[in-house]
């Protein structure tokens, strides 16, 4: 059996091509049809996110029920570090820590527990976010 061939359609290129123009961010299937610009259908720009996403060229990110999942372009050295995600604005931050370094070795030893870095992320408020915050309260 042979593999699967992927073949760059116009359009698979032009969301491609979108995502790599707006690297960091984390976009809804809906604000990407809404705000792209592109010229591609709803249908299809769901069909390609799964494709791309099972590809591993887009990363997906499910926040909660009401707002669904998230895409955003995978670099190939996001698979050696963590993620921190900030629950205000949505931004991603890609994270070198040497305090990271031997933590998926730590959870193996300890609980037998295999990690997946390429999903792991950290779910909290940027430095942006949380100075608007303070700034809103003492308004």
């Amino acid at each position: 059996m042979q593999p699967k061939r992927c073949y760059d359609t116009k359009h698979r290129t032009e969301l491609m091509a979108y995502f790599s123009s707006h690297r960091g961010e984390c976009l809804t299937a809906r604000e990407i049809i809404a705000g792209s610009g592109l010229e591609i259908g709803e249908a299809t720009v769901y069909r390609l996110l799964s494709k791309l996403t099972a590809e591993g060229k887009l990363k997906r990110f499910i926040e909660d029920n009401s707002t669904g999942a998230r895409y955003q372009f995978s670099e190939e050295a996001c698979a050696a570090h963590y993620h921190l995600r900030c629950l205000d604005c949505g931004d991603t931050i890609c994270v070198d820590m040497p305090e990271f370094a031997g933590l998926g070795d730590k959870l193996s030893e300890d609980f037998g527990f295999s990690m997946d870095n390429t999903k792991t992320v950290i779910y909290g408020v940027c430095r942006g976010c949380r100075h608007r915050r303070i700034k809103h309260a003492a308004d």
